[in-house]
């Protein structure tokens, strides 16, 4: 991926709330689930509410779900998804 960052450099505090709205949660083996709608914060971290298949579930932004981010393409792979999606 260009333009891509990897989570462990990745500092979420540089970006705005809405610098990930439409970005597209896909998975490590590439199938897209779903859009990003918002970015809600809380105590402990950021994270993506995503709308996929008429309904929307939440995605923390940190190390252990999100693999990378590519600011180009405006795609961010997300481990796990699939479990995550069917909350």
């Amino acid at each position: 991926m260009t333009d891509s960052e990897d989570l462990p450099n990745f500092n979420p505090n540089e970006y705005l709330d809405y610098d990930f709205v439409n970005f597209n949660i896909i998975s490590s083996s590439k199938r897209l689930y779903g859009t990003v709608l918002r970015v809600l914060g809380s105590k402990v971290t950021l994270l993506l509410e995503v709308s996929y298949l008429e309904k929307t579930y939440l995605v923390p932004i940190n190390s252990s779900f999100i693999v990378s981010i590519d600011l180009k393409e405006k795609n961010i792979i997300v481990n796990n998804i699939e479990e995550i999606s069917n909350l």
